[in-house]
């Protein structure tokens, strides 16, 4: 009963808040929808101005993201329109239906699913209803809870990548482990850096499972590959080699990575701009307790782990990257796969020690605090000019009541979006102590 309990709640409050205001990079990924089942084409010419993601080839213009995202929302509109139910009302952008869609798919969905395998790892240790506040807590206050919701591949790609890495370190099922990593790098090209660690972890235990990693992988490798063919017309070529935008034209080249830039690291982790550990508060308390109990060892770690070695090329391959702060972005958006790990490893490692637990709250009330501000208001379309989003612009269009019509009871029944705003935070405060308490009543039965 807690299970499914579980997963309707967090459904709920992480599909509450649906971006339904058009942006670029989610346009990006719904528009290919509309065009293969209207003109059955991955081309995009007819919609091109709706968003400036997008790769110009042979005459035609296309989307420039990863694809899976695109393909996991297509038999879903598929069904939309099998109902009739495809086209948007009040004058909305024809691709509105696809963008909820994906919103819900590879937003919510996802987010929902690392709550859970963290659920599962968290009881081992901790009574259940500890397990419940433990988990929801730190990710809700963190900046992937401000993608949850959002038609993007970042949430997507990280728990496809946290399926990985569990199977990884279990010892378990190597193919599907190499099909899970896969997938991931159809969602978002950057976590391929997870294929070489993961092959020297495999390889140095067992070489032998190295056979059915690979294999497992090459399904996601072909699909890659004639996606390239059906778009570039080369297996090799990606849409990112035929940028459009002249803002992206540094991507032409190497892709617009350089050499790690040192402002860059500490604008990924610390800053109040793009820093992963303002944007997560809780984490500070995992990182903290991480460093006390493991004091010398952290750093041996760093070198000789699956995850530390992950972290470090990440944030390293972000930083060379020429737009690392992600332009117009809640938090370091490009670093979201590698924090849904860290919270993976790092809450349930937290909680073994039994301290710091107070702390952990702590921050995760203030990362609460503002991912509900911001998506109340600017959501993840934070300028980037501004050097604190959250005080800058966040803030004070909430407290001016200039919010965005995104919360459900918004969309389907005009509910003021301050009230909308108000209603979520008793919908988790509600949820919270309710699972908490069906956890202990099934604990005493």
């Amino acid at each position: 009963m807690l299970g499914f309990a579980f997963v309707v709640v967090n459904l709920v409050l992480s599909a509450y808040f649906l971006d339904a205001v058009p942006s670029p990079n989610p346009t990006s990924r719904a528009l290919p929808v509309l065009t293969i089942y209207e003109e059955g084409r991955y081309a995009i010419d007819t919609y091109e101005k709706a968003t400036m993601d997008k790769s110009y080839v042979n005459g035609h213009y296309y989307s420039d993201k990863a694809p899976l995202t695109t393909w996991i929302v297509l038999p879903f509109y598929g069904v939309l329109k099998w109902l009739h139910l495809t086209e948007p009302a009040g004058g909305k952008p024809r691709w509105l239906p696809a963008t909820l869609l994906g919103d819900f798919l590879v937003g919510s969905v996802p987010f929902v699913l690392l709550l859970w395998l963290m659920l599962r790892k968290l009881v081992r240790d901790v009574t259940s209803a500890d397990a419940v506040a433990l988990c929801m807590l730190p990710l809700y206050g963190s900046f992937v809870f401000t993608y949850a919701g959002v038609f993007m591949s970042h949430v997507l790609a990280g728990v496809l990548l946290c399926a990985s890495y569990i199977l990884l370190i279990r010892r378990r099922l190597p193919a599907l482990c190499g099909f899970l990593l896969g997938l991931a790098v159809l969602a978002e090209f950057p976590t391929a850096l997870a294929l070489p660690i993961w092959a020297w972890t495999i390889g140095r235990r067992d070489r032998r499972e190295l056979i059915p990693f690979v294999l497992g992988g090459l399904p996601c490798v072909a699909a890659l590959l004639f996606y390239n063919h059906a778009i570039t017309g080369t297996f090799t070529k990606m849409p990112y080699d035929f940028i459009a935008d002249s803002t992206f034209t540094e991507m032409r080249s190497g892709y617009g990575i350089n050499l790690p830039q040192p402002e860059a690291i500490w604008g990924l982790l610390f800053s109040t701009y793009r820093g992963m550990f303002f944007y997560a508060p809780a984490l500070i308390i995992v990182a903290f307790a991480y460093l006390l109990t493991k004091g010398p060892r952290a750093f041996r770690d760093a070198v000789s782990t699956p995850l530390g070695l992950l972290s470090v090329f990440y944030v390293l391959l972000i930083s060379s990257y020429f737009m690392w702060w992600g332009g117009w972005a809640y938090g370091p958006r490009h670093l979201i796969p590698l924090a849904m790990l860290l919270f993976y490893e790092g809450i349930p490692a937290l909680a073994r020690t039994g301290r710091f637990r107070g702390w952990l709250y702590v921050a995760s009330a203030i990362g609460i605090g503002m991912v509900w501000i911001a998506k109340s208001t600017a959501l993840y379309i934070m300028p980037e000019q501004f050097s604190n989003p959250v005080f800058d612009i966040a803030l004070p269009a909430f407290l001016n009541e200039q919010l965005r019509h995104d919360a459900i009871p918004s969309q389907a029944f005009g509910v003021e979006p301050v009230i909308a705003a108000w209603i979520w935070i008793g919908l988790f405060v509600f949820g919270v102590v309710g699972l908490r308490l069906l956890a202990s009543r099934e604990g005493t039965e």
